[in-house]
């Protein structure tokens, strides 16, 4: 379909959070630094992108009736709470939250199971991410670096079976690698790097066959304060000694 900027359906459930400005279809679109929402085949509305450095205020409730949205992605001075209403877009496959003031995520995220990207990269969210979403098995990247989770991975990060990309890169996680990341055999880059994780790296990840990157750097690990980018799991030291035969 055609490319247009800003129709009136767009304009109204997204309350002008492009401070009013819009473009006839066919024109060039707005710049940036003054803010655009760019629908894609707008009849359905199936791509909703909202970008700008100047944006503020919150994600309005009305983002719910936008049933025919496959793409979804918000950046910049977003606030407040991500609606629960999201997760009734169950046909999302890629939805993207970047470098917002986004304080908390809705439990609902955890319903989009047709989700197969997740990109939550560099925003302000003080909490765990929603349990539900570690089990999307339908996942092919999973980014949160730079989002304040301040949790452990949790055992069920083993139903990602699909994940070729996990980035989760200084975001405040703590505690071990759970043995379940044995189970991503699709993956082809794990990046963890610049956390506070910390025991023996799971030898289980040596059975990745697919694994091109796997990166630890800046954390706690037992035998190496910062291992390379790529790490085999035999060169970790064991946190203790073997026990001494009687």
């Amino acid at each position: 379909g055609a490319v247009s900027i800003m129709r009136p359906l767009c304009r109204s459930l997204l309350i002008l959070a492009v401070l009013g400005h819009s473009s006839p279809a066919g024109s060039a679109p707005l710049t940036s630094s003054q803010g655009y929402a760019l629908c894609v085949n707008d009849t359905s509305c199936t791509s909703l992108v909202v970008e700008s450095t100047v944006i503020n205020g919150s994600i309005p409730t009305e983002i719910g009736t936008f049933q025919a949205l496959t793409a979804l992605s918000l950046s910049a001075g977003l606030t407040g709470t991500m609606p629960t209403e999201v997760g009734s877009l169950t046909g999302l496959l890629t939805l993207v939250l970047r470098n917002t003031s986004i304080t908390a995520l809705p439990t609902e995220l955890g319903a989009q199971t047709s989700l197969t990207s997740l990109d939550l990269e560099g925003n302000l969210v003080r909490a765990a991410i929603p349990s539900d979403v570690w089990t999307l098995s339908t996942l092919r990247l999973l980014a949160i670096s730079e989002h304040d989770v301040g949790s452990s991975i949790p055992s069920e990060v083993g139903v990602l079976t699909a994940v070729v990309d996990l980035r989760a890169d200084a975001c405040s996680l703590s505690g071990a690698l759970p043995t379940e990341l044995g189970m991503l055999e699709a993956a082809t880059a794990l990046s963890f790097a610049r956390n506070s994780l910390s025991g023996v790296v799971p030898s289980e990840l040596a059975l990745l066959g697919s694994l091109e990157l796997m990166d630890l750097r800046e954390n706690l690990f037992c035998g190496a304060q910062s291992p390379p980018a790529f790490v085999l799991p035999e060169s970790f030291a064991p946190c203790s000694p073997p026990p001494v035969p009687p």
